[in-house]
């Protein structure tokens, strides 16, 4: 008997991008997709802020953090911390999109 396994539109899209960083017209498409917060904790993960250093500089908890972290990556398609910190610092600070 074969197994088959469907996978969500959002598994897909993660799943095509494994092997690289997402096009950069579709990462800058989706950063209008983030909050002012969600924008402000990516510009801190992508100067290298710990989850624990962006919780303080923010006065708010960890795990808070944690969940808006786990939203960029939702939103943004991109997997991983360093691929996230990388397309973030490209652009926030560098404008490599505009």
């Amino acid at each position: 008997m074969k197994r088959f396994v469907i996978a969500s539109e959002r598994d897909k899209r993660v799943l095509a991008h494994v092997d690289g960083l997402p096009s950069l017209d579709e990462f800058w498409k989706n950063m209008t997709a983030l909050t002012a917060t969600e924008f402000t904790v990516l510009r801190m993960v992508s100067i290298g802020m710990t989850n624990v250093q962006i919780a303080r500089a923010m006065s708010q908890a960890i795990t808070t953090t944690r969940t808006h972290i786990k939203r960029i990556h939702d939103k943004l398609y991109v997997v991983g911390r360093a691929r996230l910190a990388v397309m973030g610092y490209e652009a926030c600070y560098r404008n490599r999109f505009q």
